[in-house]
Parts: structure tokens; sequence; C-alpha cells
């Protein structure tokens, strides 16, 4: 799911809406590789630890929405401040923005992307209820894996991880050339048994 997530990010802006990840995990669990292979892989993610909502409105923009897409670490804040919140609740659906008065004037500020959080544990409070509706939410436990994505990525020219991270940048731009060459096709709008919110979580 996450691998078509992260080819499905690079056409976001032509949907109508989208769900969110949420992985959830202790320390060991590989939640922070997960969102730096995203941040490589996505499409013009913008990757950060704790940020604020103003954050979120500068990386976002108010000229075009779906311009980037979100990966945070350490976001076991989502559900506590108010501002972040709204952003997150009203970014699922084109066409949600924020209004907030700045020192040159009024700004409205886009909401709409693909987001990824990553969390130790799930916030217990009601807030967190309109961002779990939009969200799905994986549980990662500790594994095996062959390769760490932070030795790929700084490989000190060693010559076993040094091909992955070459790997890992051509991918990275058959991605763009990708949405560059497909971006206006036909998506057919497949039918499931799902409706309203489930639906707009799944489909097409």
């Amino acid at each position: 799911m996450l691998v078509g997530d992260t080819i499905w990010s690079y056409f976001q802006d032509v949907f109508p809406y989208t769900h969110y990840i949420i992985i959830v995990g202790d320390n060991d669990a590989g939640k922070n590789s997960a969102l730096l292979l995203y941040k490589y892989l996505g499409y013009r993610v913008f990757y950060v630890t704790s940020a604020s909502a103003a954050n979120y409105y500068t990386a976002l923009g108010d000229k075009e929405e779906g311009q980037v897409t979100i990966a945070e670490d350490e976001a076991d804040d989502i559900s506590h401040d108010k501002d972040k919140r709204n952003t997150i609740k009203t970014g699922y659906s084109s066409g949600g923005s924020i209004p907030k008065v700045e020192t040159e004037g009024e700004s409205n500020w886009l909401t709409y992307c693909h987001k990824w959080f990553a969390m130790e544990e799930l916030p217990n409070d009601k807030n967190m209820k309109g961002i779990l509706d939009r969200s799905l939410v994986l549980k990662f436990v500790t594994g095996n894996p062959q390769y760490n994505i932070k030795e790929v990525i700084r490989t000190g020219k060693d010559p076993e991880y040094e091909p992955l991270y070459e790997k890992l940048m051509e991918i990275r731009k058959i991605l763009f050339c990708y949405r560059l060459l497909h971006r206006e096709d036909q998506i057919l709008n497949v039918k499931l048994n799902v409706k309203n919110r489930t639906a707009e979580l799944t489909k097409p």
C-alpha cells in the first residue's frame, strides 16, 4: 500500500480527495525509515518533525493546491494543536483552505495534499476522531531489513551502498518523468461496494 501511495502522490492534484497514512510503532519499528524513503520517492515531500500549523501554511502555499505532500515524524500533537488539526481535517479534500490575516494582508492558505504521519501511539482523545476518519492506520513492528535506508542515503561511498543510493535517485527521476508523461491520462472511476467517507478514502 505504501508503494502504491508513493506512486499515487504524483497524481494527487487530479483527484478530489485523498486518505492520510498514520504509522504507529515503538522507537525501533522503522517509522522514521518509512518517512525517509517517502521523502526521497514521494511527490515534492515536505519532510518535517513536530511541525506547527504555520510550517504547514508555508509549505502548502496559497497559489495552487496539491503542490507538495507532507511527511511528519513525531506527530503526536496533531490532535492538540487546533490550527494544525483544522489544516489536516480540511486538507483531505480539494478546495479546503484556511484564511489568515498576515502583516501584508490576508492570505488564504490551501490545505489539500497527501500526508503521512508517524507517532509512537495514537492520541486517545475526541479531537483525534476527525483525523482518524480521514486516515489509514498502520501498526509497525520491529523487523530485520537487509538494508538501513539511513545508510543508503549517506553511504560514505561504500561500494555496497552507493549503487543502492544511485538506484534510489534513478527511481525518483523516473517517477517525476512518469508524472510529466501521464498526468493528463484518463483514469476511470472504478465502482466499489463502499460509500460515503470510506469511498472517499479508497476511490478510484
